[in-house]
């Protein structure tokens, strides 16, 4: 009977790791093309000045802007930035203002 239950134990050990183990083999959310994801810039829609149209060309010119690495969040970015600092130390990350999420944010390369 003991046979039976290792053989058991064993079998079920094997249908739970094969399945993990391809599965971390395979990561589709992965960037596989480092090209695009340094060289951004972030800025609260809120404070930056003018309309749509132009902040989107190429003659627009950024001044004062948050640097960001895509992927990211806009409160990691502001984190690698240095605008909040030692977010997981003590209740920090409680004492970030929500406020500035409100408005859409500026992401430019």
């Amino acid at each position: 009977m003991q046979k039976i239950a290792n053989k058991l134990l064993g079998l079920v050990a094997l249908l739970f790791i094969i399945p993990l183990a391809s599965f971390s083999q395979n990561n589709s959310w992965s960037v596989e093309n480092t090209e695009f994801q340094d060289n951004w810039q972030i800025k609260s829609s809120s404070k930056v000045a003018g309309n749509d149209d132009a902040i989107s060309t190429l003659n627009f010119k950024p001044q004062d802007w948050y640097k960001a690495k895509v992927p990211s969040s806009t409160l990691g970015s502001l984190v690698d930035d240095g605008v909040f600092k030692n977010v997981f130390f003590n209740r920090n990350l409680e004492n970030i203002p929500t406020s500035i999420f409100d408005d859409p944010w500026w992401y430019r390369r």
